[in-house]
């Protein structure tokens, strides 16, 4: 058995892709300003952003359109999911507030991990 053949490794399995979920989030939350605007606002390459860009696309997530993305239904569900588990995360994790309900590159958290690099 792989992780393909199993539902939930599979679905964390693509979540644990380097920079899949802030990604995600920006069409989640209907941040997404264009794609050079968002290869600095995550500080990720332009090669990176295509190629999660075009994984995000075959896997039915998103939909371009000339220049543009979108989320696809499919995409909005796995975002409500992502919120749903930082509201698991803060629920039983004492110390940790809720992210749920904000991108992460609002997060002082995310933006200090990339001020870092």
């Amino acid at each position: 058995m792989t992780a393909h053949d199993c539902v939930p490794l599979h679905t964390f399995h693509v979540l644990g892709k380097k920079d899949f979920v802030p990604i995600l989030e920006e069409f989640y939350f209907s941040r997404f300003q264009g794609f050079n605007a968002l290869t600095r606002l995550l500080k990720i390459t332009p090669r990176q952003l295509s190629t999660r860009l075009k994984e995000m696309e075959s896997q039915g997530l998103v939909e371009r359109s000339g220049d543009s993305y979108s989320l696809t239904h499919k995409g909005k569900d796995l975002g409500d999911l992502i919120q749903n588990i930082k509201g698991f995360h803060a629920k039983y994790h004492e110390g940790f507030d809720s992210c749920a309900g904000t991108p992460c590159s609002t997060c002082e958290n995310f933006i200090q991990v990339r001020s870092s690099k």
